[in-house]
């Protein structure tokens, strides 16, 4: 880390826009959230003229290493300046705070596009689902996946997933099951057994040790083998 702070201190001359979010993109992609905003900072000091795409990419940085904070300082700075508000870059700072189970920062920001009359896609959804998963919030993730269709968008087996684990570690069984079902009847491929293990696992914890044998006989029915996860929420259920 010190070498990797040390290159980056250099002193820096005014550089292209392309270059300056490749390497912030890097040290992002390294974890390195630290010398990707050093990079970041000093490439504006020495007069880069940062674009959306470098603000994205500064901002997934500090949200892969879950600083939160930080990606929503650069959120706010970017939005202060002389840029059109950009649902790539919201969605980056959504997903920061979904890494964080920051639930409350991520609707709020959720609010935000729709005050800048942006509409949410998938991916907007998606990472609110999962911070309120993260979060506990059981029934505002229900209540994104039902704005979701509202919305005439195609929820991923990604979104119901975390539907699904969101009430499941409520002890929401029911819903859980019935989102599991949803899923099966939109016709959207489960994702391997992931799908299947946040409905056993639910059913674990709701007590429902029936359903949890039912899903597990589904399995062997789709012909995908249970992992030692399916068993062991089986068993405990």
């Amino acid at each position: 880390m010190a070498q990797a702070l040390g290159s980056v201190r250099q002193p820096a001359a005014a550089r292209g826009a392309s270059s300056l979010a490749a390497e912030v993109k890097r040290y992002g992609s390294a974890k390195q959230w630290r010398a990707a905003l050093v990079c970041f900072r000093d490439a504006l000091q020495a007069g880069t003229q940062a674009d959306a795409v470098v603000y994205n990419c500064a901002i997934s940085a500090c949200g892969k290493s879950e600083q939160w904070q930080h990606a929503l300082a650069l959120l706010g700075e970017f939005c202060q300046g002389e840029f059109e508000p950009s649902i790539i870059n919201y969605n980056a700072g959504i997903s920061a705070c979904s890494r964080c189970g920051q639930w409350q920062h991520a609707l709020d920001l959720m609010r935000g596009l729709w005050e800048q009359t942006l509409k949410l896609d998938v991916f907007s959804y998606g990472a609110g689902v999962s911070a309120c998963e993260k979060g506990g919030q059981w029934q505002r993730a229900l209540l994104l996946l039902s704005e979701v269709a509202e919305a005439k968008l195609e929820a991923s087996t990604l979104i119901y997933n975390a539907g699904i684990s969101a009430c499941g570690r409520e002890g929401q069984s029911q819903q859980a099951l019935s989102l599991l079902r949803e899923l099966q009847d939109a016709k959207l491929e489960p994702d391997t057994i992931s799908s299947y293990n946040a409905g056993i696992s639910a059913c674990e914890k709701g007590g429902q040790w029936q359903h949890a044998v039912t899903l597990l006989r589904e399995l062997r029915d789709e012909v995908l083998e249970p992992d030692i996860i399916s068993y062991s929420a089986g068993i405990s259920s």
